[in-house]
């Protein structure tokens, strides 16, 4: 048995020992603490400017800092992302900070890369980890493990005599305790020397309070404004140089976040609607850059708009002064905006590269998750449904299912007073979202409802780079072609099941008119023409009974000549489908195995046909589209040779040119239907899945319908010798096919 190591009062209360080493004074001393917030309230941008103030021997919240080198694992960030973040916070950068972007976990060889950094730095003084979950090894979260998991960081600033502070989550539940917030176990707080939580007053206020508890520190709430440090030394520095330079009645227009290339920022138009109404007779900024990053609309405004209005500007750092145009410097301004622009026009490529990066690795790209899911709290590169607003996607896609389309879910959604996404962000965040108004909380927009029934993140899966920007000077948001589109199935759990899926997919792909009437029927979109492939109009009459309502070939109904009527009553499909659904459904339900057998001896059959069929068709095609280019070429040379006239020429040209461009469509067509039977199989274990899920058909809804069927084709009637009427129905049953 070890025995303990005791010490008598006499010598604690005798003996000189080294005192307590603030990093910053009053708040982080020597030790392990937790800084928790909520996502997105500004602790990240906390930890960067309390380590460059340390690095720099700046103040931060008011309270000094001992200089040395600090260490910041930003390990949820890229290397772009951090450079555009110290731009907002400093323009001087510091060679006392320093960075990493990966490391590995707490059990892993993490205090080893800490105390390396100890040794290649003689007076670090701090070392954030951004976040604690990236580091962490226990899954399960109870007191013990998480007492046991930080006691290892604990022990390690103890011994390099360092502060380590770990970003980390608040729940989302509020108490009236901050510090009951973070995410947990208590074993999280008993075992660090103290802690700080950072609530926002109101989200999107840019102004939050610090709670802070320690060992060695007092308790006490500290009130943070989200101002960056670049402007604020913007704000001394101009200050100063007015007060020096005789100018009075100053007054500071800020645009806080905004970038230089945007001339639509609310200070900047604000400036300019008081130099047209001439309450402005000067203009200081620091640098040519602060007034904007376009060299364009710089040069515009200093050396036209300003002049005009006799208004002086001053960039000080860049030495210019429009009243003293003979300047050398003022000779260089506009290689200045071309640099400044530049600079912008080079981060915008970073950033573009980074996120191709991040998406090679898997990972979402956009930085808002879709309507209906949320960041995970763990970890931000993930996202998890949203227990309130799945429930609205799963609405909307069955009210698709149902047979809505998107201007009629959209109408309901607001009748049903649902929060649009936009106003549901605004609740949530404050945030608010370009053409937002909060006088029309419900009101959605088709728009937005058939973008969220084409998304696939529904599905599980991301879809990065479906929109982009023209350029950095143009912010429009622009779809980009599928061709860029780059998908990456199974990163996040699904909200809407596949056969709902599929189910809207083919609903959507189908236009679904309504008759004047305002009637719209169930197959709309489904049924064809056995002979000429097109579709079935749903035609009735005003005073005829529902039972007489009916279908007929649209070819037939523009020229009857083209085809014959194909007519059949809707009552009767209605029968005659729902019938053979459920004599499909219990064979493949009661007798699985058979079933797959049958089908896949009949579809093989029948793909073989089709693909027989559509080749012959594409060779007639390609032969006649090579005798139509023939037909050109020696009706060029008659015309070159004048045996036909102008006139004679433009109206057979015209016809051979309509007869190629239908050719070639047709050849398209005919070659993706033989691509698709060639990679098609039937999948009877899905649709017995789907036999085994809809076990007790009654009626034909829209839901039954397109879970079970895909096309139906109607032959023309026929009679016989005695006068009995004929008539053939193909069914294609979703993911099998015909069965006969």
């Amino acid at each position: 048995m070890k025995e303990l190591k005791i010490y008598s009062s006499e010598y604690i209360m005798n003996t000189p020992m080294k005192p307590i080493e603030y990093c910053v004074d009053g708040l982080i001393s020597q030790g392990l603490f937790i800084l928790a917030g909520a996502p997105k309230v500004g602790k990240s941008w906390l930890a960067l400017d309390m380590c460059l103030s340390i690095a720099k021997r700046e103040k931060v919240l008011g309270k000094a800092t001992s200089c040395g080198h600090a260490v910041y694992l930003s390990l949820e960030d890229s290397l772009i992302r951090l450079q555009n973040r110290l731009y907002e916070l400093t323009d001087d950068p510091s060679d006392n900070l320093h960075f990493a972007i990966m490391a590995e976990s707490i059990s892993n060889g993490l205090p080893e890369q800490i105390e390396y950094c100890r040794k290649r730095f003689d007076d670090l003084k701090i070392v954030f980890i951004d976040t604690l979950q990236m580091v962490r090894n226990e899954s399960e979260s109870s007191y013990g493990s998480d007492y046991k998991e930080l006691s290892v960081l604990k022990a390690l600033a103890d011994k390099l005599g360092i502060a380590i502070v770990l970003v980390h989550h608040t729940r989302k539940c509020s108490d009236s305790d901050p510090f009951n917030m973070i995410s947990g176990s208590t074993g999280l707080s008993g075992c660090v020397d103290g802690s700080m939580v950072l609530i926002e007053s109101k989200r999107g206020s840019r102004k939050a309070k610090l709670y802070c508890v320690g060992r060695d520190i007092e308790n006490q709430e500290i009130n943070v404004v989200f101002e960056s440090s670049s402007i604020s030394n913007q704000k001394d520095i101009l200050q100063k140089y007015a007060d020096e330079h005789g100018f009075y009645n100053t007054a500071f227009y800020i645009d806080d976040g905004y970038t230089g290339v945007d001339f639509e920022r609310p200070a900047f138009k604000r400036m300019i609607d008081d130099v047209d109404n001439g309450r402005i007779g000067t203009i200081i900024t620091k640098d040519l850059s602060r007034l904007g990053r376009n060299h364009l609309h710089v040069g515009l405004y200093t050396e036209e708009y300003f002049p005009r209005r006799n208004v002086r500007y001053i960039a000080i750092n860049n030495n210019i002064d429009s009243d003293n145009p003979d300047s050398s410097a003022v000779d260089m301004a506009a290689f200045y905006n071309i640099f400044n622009e530049f600079h912008v026009k080079d981060t915008s490529r970073k950033i573009k590269a980074s996120c191709v990066i991040k998406s090679e690795r898997g990972q979402r790209v956009a930085s808002r998750p879709p309507y209906g899911y949320m960041k995970s709290q763990e970890d931000h590169n993930k996202i998890l449904p949203n227990p309130e607003t799945a429930l609205v996607v799963k609405y909307i896609f069955q009210l698709c299912a149902d047979g809505l389309g998107p201007a009629q879910i959209a109408h309901r959604l607001e009748e049903e007073q649902i929060y649009t996404p936009a106003m549901y962000e605004y609740s949530q965040t404050g945030n608010v979202i370009s053409n937002f108004d909060t006088s029309y909380p419900y009101r959605w927009n088709p728009t937005a409802v058939a973008n969220i029934l084409e998304d696939v993140s529904y599905l599980g899966h991301t879809c990065n780079f479906r929109f982009g920007r023209a350029s950095y000077k143009d912010h429009r948001k622009l779809k980009l072609p599928k061709s860029e589109h780059k998908l990456i199935e199974n990163t996040h759990e699904p909200i809407i099941d596949i056969n709902i899926w599929e189910i809207v997919q083919r609903l959507r792909q189908s236009k679904r008119r309504f008759t004047r009437s305002g009637e719209k029927s169930i197959f709309a979109g489904i049924v064809f023409c056995a002979d000429c492939k097109q579709k079935l109009y749903f035609h009735r009459h005003a005073r005829e009974k529902s039972e007489n309502w009916k279908f007929i070939c649209s070819s037939y109904r523009k020229n009857r000549e083209q085809c014959t009527m194909h007519g059949i009553k809707e009552s009767h499909l209605k029968e005659i489908v729902l019938h053979e659904i459920r004599n499909v459904t219990a064979f493949a339900r009661e007798r699985t195995d058979d079933f797959a057998e049958y089908i896949s001896r009949e579809s093989n059959t029948a793909a073989k046909k089709e693909l027989s069929e559509a080749n012959k068709k594409l060779k007639k095609s390609e032969k006649r589209l090579a005798e139509v280019g023939i037909i050109f070429r020696k009706l060029y040379e008659d015309h070159v040779l004048g045996t036909i006239d102008d006139d004679q020429f433009r109206m057979l040209s015209q016809g051979y040119t309509d007869e190629q461009n239908q050719l070639k469509a047709e050849i398209s067509d005919l070659k993706h239907t033989m691509q698709e039977l060639q990679s098609q199989t039937a999948n009877t274990a899905r649709f017995a899945a789907l036999a085994k899920k809809y076990t007790d058909i009654t009626e034909l809804t829209q839901e039954i319908l397109h879970t079970f069927v895909s096309r139906i084709e109607v032959h023309e009637k026929l009679k016989d010798d005695n006068g009995s009427i004929t008539q053939e129905i193909d069914i294609y049953f979703t993911h099998i096919g015909i069965v006969k």
